[in-house]
């Protein structure tokens, strides 16, 4: 088994507002590589002492045992991470079309999406038909090229794929950082707009051209920004994060990130998700004001069963803040029922960790409410608010 060491002797991540969440779902077909990313990325946090393997059923995503026998994602988890005093609420999905529902309940969770795209295998339809999906509901979305280390085709071919399988214009994706090879080995890779080097020390082929042109596609929606760029004024890291997370929240620029199975790409993802990506406060998504003290607005995103707790509802809160020994109205849009919040939980794949609240854009784990289903609202009975179930 992996050392969990570090997730138990480390309280939950919290976060006391809005502002300092990511809610981000992993998304693409099987065999990916989404649960060995989620691996790589929890350990980059902290969040665990080694990366468990799904070959041997130790990952912390794959928790249930048909999935640690078929070695793969059968439902969706949450693994929260924390980076850049940020709270990451992680979610891995199943890429098998036969869980379909557990994918779309995850982005209508989250805020963001990550396409993970193998190098090993061409882009499936399925996966193209999901960016289209995305697309339509406008989530922001980057990708993440991964399994260099053993890739058929190069980072660049597959941005190229990209490009062609998902309909994309010449400026739209752009690379955020680009490998570092040792012959034809993945050691690290280079910050386009930062010039920082992860992994392994050696020589950056990113030229002079590769940057201004991210550049430039990150100015192109900002007047100012563009006219600081014609001018050939330099633009600053915090001007270009800023102007990069417009960008992402518009659709208009997809970033794209190389990774590999021995955990490159994932500090680099990690400083893309808190630096880039945009907050719960940032995705309208149909909702009330991404608010704390107003009243609360919340919806079930799955029930799943424990042999110990019972059922345990995963709860993404849209409004207010959700508090433990308060009383909820719970609706589906046919009936209406009153419930009390018992104590509240963080998840971590499969471990329930304790949390005295969730603020608006949270997510956290509700057990013992008798009449949850997936698409239900909670809310203040005192404040009955609009938000309407998602297909499930």
């Amino acid at each position: 088994m992996p050392d969990r060491s570090a997730a138990r002797s480390r309280q939950a991540p919290t976060a006391d507002s809005p502002d300092r969440i990511r809610n981000v779902a992993l998304v693409g077909c099987s065999g990916s590589g989404k649960t060995t990313l989620t691996e790589s990325l929890a350990v980059a946090a902290g969040a665990v002492g080694r990366a468990g393997r799904v070959a041997e059923g130790t990952t912390v995503s794959d928790y249930e045992g048909i999935e640690q026998r078929h070695r793969r994602s059968v439902q969706l988890s949450v693994v929260p991470l924390e980076w850049n005093d940020i709270k990451i609420n992680l979610i891995d999905t199943p890429g098998h079309p036969d869980f379909d529902a557990e994918v779309r309940a995850a982005l209508h969770a989250a805020d963001a999406a990550i396409f993970v795209v193998s190098a090993t295998d061409p882009i499936s339809a399925a996966t193209r038909a999901l960016w289209r999906e995305c697309d339509d509901e406008a989530i922001p979305r980057a990708i993440v090229v991964n399994k260099l280390d053993v890739a058929r085709h190069s980072f660049d071919d597959m941005l190229t794929d990209c490009h062609v399988a998902f309909g994309l214009g010449p400026d739209t994706l752009r690379a955020m950082f680009y490998p570092v090879y040792d012959g034809d080995r993945p050691i690290g890779s280079m910050g386009l707009l930062t010039g920082r080097s992860y992994g392994e020390p050696g020589p950056c082929p990113v030229s002079t051209e590769a940057r201004e042109s991210l550049v430039e596609a990150i100015s192109g929606q900002d007047d100012t920004l563009m006219e600081r760029f014609i001018a050939g004024e330099q633009l600053d890291t915090a001007s270009l994060q800023e102007g990069l997370t417009r960008e992402i929240l518009a659709c208009t620029l997809h970033p794209a990130v190389p990774a590999d199975e021995t955990g490159i790409g994932a500090v680099e993802l990690l400083e893309l998700i808190t630096t880039g990506f945009p907050a719960p406060t940032q995705r309208g998504r149909g909702a009330p004001p991404c608010d704390p003290d107003g009243p609360l607005a919340a919806q079930v995103v799955r029930v799943a069963g424990d042999s110990y707790v019972g059922r345990i509802s995963l709860v993404r809160v849209y409004a207010g803040t959700l508090r433990p020994d308060t009383i909820v109205a719970l609706a589906d849009g046919d009936r209406d029922s009153r419930e009390r919040i018992p104590a509240l939980t963080s998840p971590f794949g499969k471990q329930q960790r304790p949390v005295g609240e969730a603020v608006a854009g949270d997510i956290a784990s509700v057990g013992k409410l008798a009449t949850a289903q997936p698409g239900d609202v909670l809310y203040d009975p005192d404040h009955p608010v609009p938000l309407d179930r998602w297909p499930t």
